[in-house]
């Protein structure tokens, strides 16, 4: 509770409130460390040790790396340190605001005094806001990056997984070549033991008279021939067969990486959209704090000129909207900050 310091009772243009934080956390503790996790996944990633090669998708890890170094130790940090700072200072304006309304109560307000205050509470409502559009701003470039970091991880997985897909049909037909192979070396073995058998059958019966020896020589001759030929025959199918094998394997070698890694993205995918629905409060957050501060600083600038014109009631009436829209940045940056949590590094 930060109630401002006084009731200004004898101004009735002047209502004063009190800032009251609602207590409600902008993330739960279990959407902080989702966050967290992702981010401390996307800093470890070990790029160029395993898995895959493929250059365009090393540049998406390298690019996820770098984007959560930078979102977790630079723009976080700043968000939680100016989302204290604005919280703790809507207690403190009471005394801005107090101070103010004690002036217009006067008898003779002092208006140079007025506006000298009003226009320090001012420089201090568009400091902040220029602070707060700045994380507004980091916050939004990330999602953005984040979401296409999706897109490309998705489009990464469905063109490793047609990869793996024409690499699987490709191996269909390898086979097939194998089978022919290996068919054609077992028709080539038996083509030996038949040439073996002839030959042997021709010795056994050359001694056979009338049968012409030179005949007999030939025959054993065109059919060693023909052994010779066989066993060419068969160097060259083993030859074709290992050849194919060589291939399969480093096919599926290919296959294995390329499923492996598409699993990876897809779940890494997954984990990015899973964080952008609480990245995108972190980002609605700021966003309605800069429009807040904004309108503190309109309201503040309402209360000078009226000030200035000796309307001390309409000045009064636009100091209070200042101050409860104070009040309500307050409890923003309040919300923010509760469970708000960073991964420790790890030494």
């Amino acid at each position: 509770m930060h109630p401002l310091e006084k009731p200004m009772q004898s101004n009735a243009c002047y209502t004063p409130t009190t800032f009251q934080p609602s207590d409600t956390a902008l993330l739960s503790i279990g959407q902080w460390q989702m966050v967290q996790l992702y981010l401390a996944d996307a800093q470890n990633l070990n790029i160029g040790s395993g898995g895959t090669t493929d250059p365009s998708v090393l540049a998406i890890y390298t690019r996820l790396k770098t984007q959560a170094i930078q979102f977790n130790g630079s723009v976080l940090p700043a968000a939680q340190l100016l989302g204290n700072h604005l919280s703790a200072y809507g207690a403190m304006s009471k005394q801005s605001f107090g101070a103010i309304a004690d002036l217009m109560d006067a008898d003779t307000p002092n208006k140079t005094a007025i506006a000298e205050l009003l226009g320090n509470l001012r420089s201090t409502a568009v400091s902040y806001q220029t602070k707060s559009e700045d994380i507004f701003n980091a916050v939004s470039d990330f999602i953005a990056a984040s979401q296409q970091d999706v897109a490309d991880l998705k489009a990464a997985a469905a063109a490793e997984l047609a990869k793996a897909a024409k690499d699987n049909a490709q191996i269909t037909q390898m086979h097939l070549a194998y089978e022919d192979a290996y068919a054609d070396k077992i028709i080539a073995q038996s083509n030996i033991l038949h040439d073996q058998k002839v030959i042997d059958d021709t010795k056994y019966y050359s001694w056979v008279p009338f049968v012409g020896t030179a005949v007999s020589v030939g025959e054993i001759i065109a059919h060693e021939h023909d052994i010779k030929e066989q066993i060419a025959r068969i160097n060259a199918d083993v030859a074709e067969m290992q050849k194919t094998t060589a291939e399969m394997n480093a096919l599926r070698a290919d296959i294995s990486e390329l499923t492996y890694t598409a699993k990876y993205n897809t779940a890494m995918a997954g984990q990015i959209t899973s964080t952008l629905g609480s990245l995108d409060l972190i980002k609605g957050a700021w966003g309605t704090i800069v429009q807040e501060l904004g309108d503190v600083i309109a309201n503040v600038e309402k209360a000078t000129a009226q000030a200035l014109k000796n309307n001390p009631c309409l000045s009064a009436v636009s100091l209070a909207t200042a101050a409860v829209e104070w009040g309500q940045v307050a409890d923003d940056a309040e919300s923010f900050a509760l469970n708000f949590y960073i991964q420790p590094k790890v030494a």
